[in-house]
């Protein structure tokens, strides 16, 4: 669908919509809408272009599943 991020990521049951660029580009104006109108909505949409980018999106996803005690040690007891 036009304008929607690239990726849907779920990790522990939490959903990221991640729209990956090339290094400099940014995303398109109706990106930029689409996405707008999913933050107003609650959604978590990232935006990385640099594999820099992808480290912190992958660090915040699990310092976030920390957070709410989503571990994979935890996970296996259940």
């Amino acid at each position: 669908i036009a304008g929607v991020p690239d990726r849907v990521v779920i990790v522990y049951g939490v959903t990221y919509f991640v729209e990956l660029k090339a290094p400099g580009k940014k995303p398109r104006p109706l990106q930029d809408r689409i996405i707008a109108k999913m933050q107003k909505a609650g959604a978590a949409v990232y935006i990385i272009s640099a594999k820099a980018g992808v480290d912190t999106f992958l660090t915040e996803c699990y310092n976030s599943s920390l957070n709410r005690g989503m571990t994979d040690d935890k996970k296996s007891r259940r």
